[in-house]
């Protein structure tokens, strides 16, 4: 019963929620609320290649690039390891963190951290506009609904791209809701171009009201409404870079490469080794302390220049093949 009431809901209304946070009259006309809309999307798309597109009204799949999760999709089984199955939490939180947000435009790398930063997307302004969610998320079959009258033992039919892409476009809804939950955090949002100035605070509490009210928020709730990245929250960078280094080889450039010069290369990848003959010297400073002390570290001595040897050794491969991501990613844009 609940899932018939929530469809027969989402077939009535396709958008989650019904009021125009973005308006400025209540009494435009459908060609004028078309026009308002066309006006909501990116100037120009990017496309394989670097081409630059600036289609009006914008295609389906360029659409469909702006709300791309495919990166974290194909890695979903894995992604307990960077986060936990919770909502983000709010953007003062983040700052109390210190955290500094940083403004992405690529959906996959919303709500990743690390480094002492957090990236966010900004809410596009058409995910805030109703008539979006009826022109480009819903069809005629989704408002009929897509799995209704689905016999026992018959497999269901795959979501129709309408659908996905309305769970990934909800899901990401779902993050700011958990992200402004305060006033405070609408300012900060506000103050970072994360949303749009004109959202007041009265106006996104109904906002929010209305898509918490049209499914709730749970954790099980999530799961059926939502694409399954925005079942998890907040994803740590490094885990990310782990895992997919893992997955696609040591040529890999990893999930998101953050180095912008060598010296920044350098430190993630030698710094550690510093710490082994600093620990050395250290214990050498004691031998006029502890007299004992230096027969002893004759033999450790010998291993840790053996083991540093070791790792300038290594170090070639890990400054090799880091090197070629960075030149790979600052030269060629891969």
């Amino acid at each position: 019963m609940v899932a018939k009431a929530k469809q027969f809901q989402e077939q009535q209304n396709p958008a989650p929620f019904s009021i125009n946070i973005l308006a400025q009259d209540d009494g435009d006309d459908a060609q004028s609320q078309g026009d308002q809309l066309l006006s909501q999307f990116p100037a120009s798309y990017r496309t394989t290649g670097d081409k630059l597109f600036a289609p009006k009204p914008p295609e389906p799949a360029l659409i469909a690039q702006e709300l791309n999760l495919k990166r974290l999709h194909d890695i979903v089984n894995l992604l307990w390891f960077a986060g936990p199955q919770l909502p983000p939490r709010p953007l003062h939180f983040q700052l109390h963190f210190g955290r500094d947000i940083v403004v992405t435009e690529v959906m996959d790398n919303h709500l990743v951290w690390g480094s002492g930063k957090i990236y966010l997307k900004p809410i596009p302004r058409y995910l805030l506009n109703p008539r979006f969610w009826a022109d480009h998320l819903s069809c005629d079959l989704c408002r009929q609904g897509c799995d209704s009258d689905i016999e026992v033992g018959v497999p269901s039919p795959p979501s129709c791209q309408h659908q996905k892409l309305r769970q990934c476009a909800l899901g990401f809804l779902l993050s700011y809701v958990a992200l402004i939950g305060h006033e405070s955090d609408l300012s900060i949002a506000q103050g970072r171009y994360l949303i749009p100035a004109e959202v007041t605070w009265p106006r996104w509490r109904i906002f929010v009201r209305q898509i918490l009210d049209n499914g709730g928020a749970s954790a099980s709730a999530m799961r059926s409404m939502v694409a399954p990245r925005f079942v998890y929250g907040e994803l740590r960078l490094d885990v990310l870079n782990l895992i997919t280094v893992v997955l696609q080889g040591p040529l890999s450039s990893g999930f998101m490469t953050t180095w912008n010069s060598s010296g920044n290369l350098f430190r993630d990848h030698l710094g550690w080794i510093v710490s082994v003959p600093t620990a050395y010297v250290v214990g050498l400073m004691l031998d006029t302390y502890h007299a004992g002390f230096g027969p002893r570290s004759y033999g450790l001595g010998v291993f840790f220049i053996l083991y540093l040897i070791g790792c300038l050794m290594l170090a070639v491969p890990l400054l090799v093949i880091p090197s070629v991501q960075f030149i790979m990613h600052i030269w060629l844009g891969v």
